[in-house]
């Protein structure tokens, strides 16, 4: 069975009242098969605890306790650096999602290729009514365990905003080794979006629900980022 764009496919699902991710309170990519809303909320929740508790390993190499002669930075702290990158990581693990029938043009479409729940597929025409073209951003999510463990099919995504990566490497120690793509660049569309505050909720951020609309170098960009030594980063 082929669809072209249905009002509504059933798959993304609100969330609430998540245990590490508190903020975190709008609809993710979902699938009526996985579960309830509670394991939903959990699956989501639970992964990116996963990854902080990876990063607060690292953290606590940094001489956070020093004398102010010795810090990173007499502007910002460890908690500051930990508080930056839990509303980064909330926001890039946990996408909000929207159904792939919006037209908003400020979203990005993902897991194209992939079958709803119910098993139909997007055709041609709707592929080419959304601007799909042939690449990782709109053939799979941002994650690649949602593709693999919650099967959303195609939805589109609310995009992070790009200052939650920039007030990330702002607050963090430089030996961290964090980095952000810029508008243009590579890594930066499809990825990211800029927030522009007077254009209404066009980018997603913690605590946007409730926001009423008006060493090695590590490019923080779509990928999800693995603590795997002291300050080294994979992105993968």
């Amino acid at each position: 069975m082929y669809s072209h764009v249905r009002p509504d496919h059933g798959n993304c699902a609100l969330i609430v009242d998540l245990a590490f991710c508190d903020q975190i309170a709008y609809s993710v990519p979902s699938n009526p098969n996985f579960g309830n809303s509670t394991q939903l909320a959990q699956f989501y929740d639970d992964y990116a605890a996963s990854v902080y508790a990876n990063f607060n390993k690292s953290l606590a190499q940094i001489a956070c306790e020093a004398p102010s002669s010795q810090r990173y930075s007499l502007a910002r702290t460890c908690d500051d650096c930990a508080a930056a990158y839990k509303d980064w990581l909330c926001s890039v693990t946990i996408p909000r999602c929207e159904d792939f029938s919006n037209t908003a043009s400020y979203l990005q479409p993902r897991a194209v290729s992939q079958p709803f729940p119910d098993g139909s597929v997007l055709d041609a025409e709707a592929l080419a009514s959304a601007g799909v073209r042939n690449t990782t951003a709109f053939n799979s999510s941002r994650n690649p365990l949602i593709d693999e463990v919650i099967r959303p099919g195609p939805y589109k995504e609310l995009l992070p905003c790009d200052d939650l990566c920039y007030k990330l490497v702002q607050s963090c120690p430089a030996a961290m080794g964090f980095g952000c793509p810029l508008p243009r660049w590579t890594g930066f569309d499809g990825n990211y979006a800029k927030h522009e505050p007077t254009a209404g909720l066009t980018c997603n951020f913690p605590g946007s629900a409730h926001v009423v609309s008006g060493g090695m170098r590590a490019m923080v960009s779509w990928g999800m980022v693995v603590w795997v030594v002291a300050v080294g980063l994979l992105v993968v």
